[in-house]
Parts: structure tokens; sequence; C-alpha cells
């Protein structure tokens, strides 16, 4: 579960299994995880009770930072021989 970044109580990170998704992160506090669609910034799952307000904050996050989290994903991708 390679980490991307942490901000604002948030961890950012994937799965390395999923290379052969769509690009996505993983986003996880205390209460709950969510999985991120990264062309769409919409959830494409919930796990636990992360609050919405949380949830909105960390796609807020995900907005902001969407290319260090694209530049890791293609580092990813690069890892696995994917391209």
């Amino acid at each position: 579960m390679p980490t991307v970044f942490i901000e604002n109580g948030f961890r950012f990170f994937f799965y390395s299994k999923d290379v052969s998704e769509r690009p996505h992160i993983h986003i996880e506090n205390a209460d709950g995880e969510i999985k991120l669609w990264m062309d769409t910034f919409t959830v494409a799952k919930r796990y636990g009770y992360m609050r919405k307000s949380d949830e909105r904050c960390a796609i807020e996050i995900a907005k902001r930072r969407r290319q260090d989290i694209m530049d890791a994903w293609q580092k990813l991708l690069d890892t696995k021989g994917m391209l």
C-alpha cells in the first residue's frame, strides 16, 4: 500500500494490485476510507464511516493535488511494467 502523501489527517495511498483499474486513489482517516476515481472525482467505494464533511475535504485535497497523485500513479505503473 504505497502512501502518496498525508495531509490534514488523511492518508492518500494506492493498493498496488489495483493498477489494472482506471486511475484512482484511496483516502483514509481514523473513521473510514474512500476510493476516489481521479478522472471524475467521484467516490467509487466507501469503507467504514467517514463523515461527509471529511469526505468533501479529502476530495478537495485530491483535486488540488491531482498532479502529485497522477505522477505517483504513473510511477506505480512504471514499477509494475504496465506501460
